[in-house]
């Protein structure tokens, strides 16, 4: 596998972390397809629960306007064949309600209009 497509996966995931950590919408619209879908276990169900893409209309609007604490986020890995990526990112959570820790793993793939994520899955752990 060549690696030539890496800094355009990296860059549609970054788009991704940075519109959440600064609330700009207008990246995570660029990295996500508005119909994806996030997927994380209902920690009182523990069954699968998914979410709209956070790129979607109805998700925007109940967005708060400002973040309370700190969150840091490392891309650890990323993999690729053809026009199908996958991305894993950690995200370290610092909030006044929430601390913990949220592995996400990002599908991508790539269209005539370049990469987008379709889909993600997320484990969270609170510390």
């Amino acid at each position: 596998m060549n690696n030539i497509e890496i800094p355009n996966i990296v860059y549609i995931v970054k788009n991704y972390i940075d519109g959440v950590c600064q609330l700009n919408f207008e990246l995570v619209k660029q990295a996500w397809i508005e119909d994806g879908h996030r997927w994380i276990i209902d920690s009182e169900t523990d069954l699968p629960h998914k979410m709209l893409s956070p790129s979607h209309k109805k998700v925007i609007k109940t967005v708060p306007t400002t973040i309370d604490g700190t969150q840091t986020v490392q891309i650890q890995s990323i993999d690729y064949s053809g026009n199908a990526a996958m991305a894993k990112i950690e995200w370290k959570i610092n909030f006044p309600d929430w601390k913990g820790i949220e592995i996400n793993y990002l599908l991508l793939l790539k269209g005539k209009n370049g990469w987008k994520i379709v889909s993600k899955n997320a484990f969270r752990e609170k510390l």
